[in-house]
């Protein structure tokens, strides 16, 4: 679910990974504290707090993988 999360803030906003960690985790945090009132048969549960910031770790790395590539690519389109 934090995948693009971690991908997409990075576009918007340049962040270094232990702010871009602090932004999943306290959305994260949000979402599952939402949950239980929003539908009554879910659950927060630490596991997923834990498995949502590192989807957000993993979308900030695929971020800086392709991060000079897609600069690339941009540079020739806008010539």
């Amino acid at each position: 679910m934090m995948i693009p999360f971690g991908f997409l803030l990075p576009l918007i906003k340049p962040q270094k990974l232990w702010t871009l960690v602090l932004w999943t985790f306290l959305f994260s945090l949000v979402v599952e504290l939402i949950q239980p009132l929003m539908s009554g048969m879910r659950a927060s549960d630490i596991t997923d707090l834990v498995t949502n910031t590192t989807g957000g770790i993993l979308g900030y790395c695929i971020y800086l993988f392709l991060k000079r590539p897609l600069e690339v690519a941009l540079k020739r389109i806008g010539s």
